[in-house]
């Protein structure tokens, strides 16, 4: 299978944190790869070293059994070109998944199922702030609860996706939510989603 590929990136970060909450704005233009055979269109997450999108979130009771959570928000802004999209479904490049660490235990999660597709007025939105990303990661991958004794811990995944014009060119947005909680804890719990490279869109 003959591909064409380029790569363009450009790249601005934004972190604040304060109190349990974490924000993490992170925007980048992409440039597409197109499978001509497929017609699949490739983006990678980061620039020409590919890395993966990772989100984390990390909650640390503050006592020996006392409780913490910590939600993060992030979201990938990438350059569709001139023509109206007309893609049906998301597809991650690669395997996406979720790790949640507590104590000496872990668990993974699979995260890395297609999204249908849908351009239409309701998603037709820029975002430019974690409130707005907050309105639409609405797509749950994961949500799960674990108990050790009296203790226990909550760990969930979700995502989801905006588009819009601007500048003739058109843009979509993939954005994320990861929350973890530790109650009656003596140890921290850790939440890392890992995205892969980039999606392909179809």
């Amino acid at each position: 299978m003959k591909a064409l590929l380029s790569i363009i990136a450009g790249a601005g970060i934004l972190s604040t944190s304060f109190s349990s909450i974490t924000y993490l704005t992170y925007e980048k233009n992409l440039n597409q790869n197109i499978d001509s055979e497929s017609r699949e269109s490739i983006f990678y997450f980061n620039d020409s070293t590919k890395n993966d999108w990772i989100v984390e979130a990390k909650a640390t009771p503050w006592g020996a059994g006392t409780s913490a959570s910590d939600h993060t928000w992030d979201w990938k802004t990438i350059n569709l070109g001139q023509s109206k999209p007309e893609y049906q479904l998301l597809k991650f490049l690669g395997s996406a998944n979720s790790e949640v660490k507590w104590g000496s235990a872990y668990w993974n999660y699979d995260i890395g199922q297609s999204i249908p597709l849908e351009f239409k007025k309701e998603n037709n939105y820029k975002i430019t702030s974690t409130d707005d990303a907050k309105k639409f990661t609405t797509i749950l991958k994961y949500k799960d609860e674990k108990w050790s004794l009296l203790a226990n811990i909550d760990a969930w995944v979700y995502l989801g996706y905006t588009w819009y014009k601007e500048n003739s060119n058109y843009y979509l947005q993939v954005a994320s939510y990861q929350f973890v909680a530790a109650y009656n804890s003596y140890t921290s719990v850790y939440g890392t989603a890992n995205m892969s490279k980039g999606i392909i869109l179809s």
